[in-house]
C-alpha cells in the first residue's frame, strides 16, 4: 500500500479560540495532481474524556476550512485540552490530531456601562450581562483605577444560557470614589472578562 499523508497545522498550541467565531481549520498533505486523497473528514472534540464529533467532510485539498466555529459548550475552562484531527476518508490510518489548544467563552457587560451613573453607598443596584459559551459561574468586581492595582470582589453569581441576559443585584461598599468601573468575568477563566467602558460615582447618603 501507498499511503498519504496529513499535518494539521491550524489550530495549534498557541491559538486561543472564542465559542462562536469562527476559525479557519488548516493543513497540509503530501498529493497533487493525479495523487488525488479524495476526501478528508474533520473531527473536533473539547477533551479526551468526550468523544470526536464531526465537523464536515471535505475535498482532501480545500484547506482552509472556514465555516466552523467552536460550539457554545466547548470551552476549556482555561486548559489547552481541545483537538482536530483530519482523517483520510478512505484509509482511516491516515490522519493527524492537531496540538490541544484553548478555547475560551465570551461575555458582555450591559449594566452599569453608561456615563453619568451614581452608585449610593449601601444601595443594591443592578447589574447585567450577556455570556456566549454555557460556563457555571461568573464574578462582579469593582475598581478606582480600572483594575490595574485596585480589585475588589462584589459578588459570586451563578451564569445563565448563552444568549441571553443575566440580572443580579450588588451591594455598594462604603468606598467613595468617582473613578470607579466594574468587571463581570468567568469564575474558572480570569481571560474572560468585561470592563465597562465609563467611570461610575460612588456617592454618600444623607
Amino acid at each position: 500500500m501507498m499511503k498519504a499523508g496529513i499535518t494539521v497545522t491550524r489550530p495549534n498550541a498557541t491559538d486561543i479560540l472564542k465559542v462562536g467565531d469562527i476559525f479557519n481549520l488548516e493543513w497540509t498533505t503530501p498529493c497533487t495532481g493525479l495523487a488525488d486523497m479524495g476526501s478528508v473528514k474533520i473531527e473536533f472534540r473539547k477533551s479526551d474524556a468526550v468523544s470526536w464529533s464531526t465537523v464536515a467532510t471535505v475535498a482532501f485539498n480545500s484547506s482552509p476550512y472556514t465555516l466552523w466555529a467552536p460550539p457554545n459548550d466547548s470551552f476549556t475552562a482555561n486548559v489547552q485540552s481541545a483537538k482536530v484531527k483530519i482523517t483520510d476518508d478512505d484509509n482511516t490510518e491516515v490522519l493527524d490530531e492537531s496540538d490541544s489548544f484553548e478555547i475560551e467563552g465570551k461575555i458582555e457587560l450591559l449594566v452599569p456601562n453608561t456615563s453619568g451613573i451614581l452608585w449610593q453607598v449601601t444601595s443594591t443596584p443592578q447589574v447585567q450581562w450577556r455570556p456566549t459559551g454555557d460556563y457555571s459561574f461568573i464574578e462582579i468586581h469593582y475598581s478606582k483605577d480600572n483594575f490595574n492595582l485596585d480589585t475588589q470582589f462584589l459578588k459570586s453569581v451563578a451564569n445563565v444560557a448563552s444568549g441571553t441576559i443575566g440580572t443580579t443585584t450588588v451591594t455598594v461598599p462604603d468606598d467613595i470614589s468617582k473613578t470607579v468601573r466594574v468587571r463581570v468575568k468567568d469564575k474558572d477563566d480570569p481571560d474572560v472578562k468585561a470592563i465597562s467602558g465609563y467611570d461610575l460615582n460612588i456617592v454618600g447618603s444623607l
